[in-house]
């Protein structure tokens, strides 16, 4: 019993980012949109003519189907590693022509 108890938890990192995704939009549909960025990534804005550019600093070798972006037109909202980073917009941008890349 004392071995089991020592061992690693066992984890399934799928289940547990469908989860922060369910709960992130869930938070987004009933309102409650407010910043935050749990995993600290760095980011920044670049305003360009006619576009607004997000960079997040995220690792290299991270599986991108560890990474879920939702665009809205006053608020982006990325969920990273079951992390969630909701970010204002600084202007109003057109959710539908939103493209991301890695």
């Amino acid at each position: 019993a004392r071995k089991a108890h020592m061992q690693p938890r066992q984890r399934d990192a799928a289940k547990e980012q469908r989860a922060a995704i369910a709960e992130a939009r869930r938070r987004e549909e009933t309102g409650e949109v407010k910043q935050c960025n749990q995993g600290k990534w760095d980011f920044k804005f670049d305003d360009r003519p006619g576009s607004l550019v997000l960079d997040v600093a995220v690792a290299r070798h991270l599986d991108s189907s560890l990474i879920d972006i939702d665009v809205h037109p006053h608020y982006i909202s990325v969920v990273i590693k079951s992390k969630t980073l909701r970010l204002s917009l600084p202007i109003e941008v057109r959710a539908g022509e939103a493209s991301a890349q890695r």
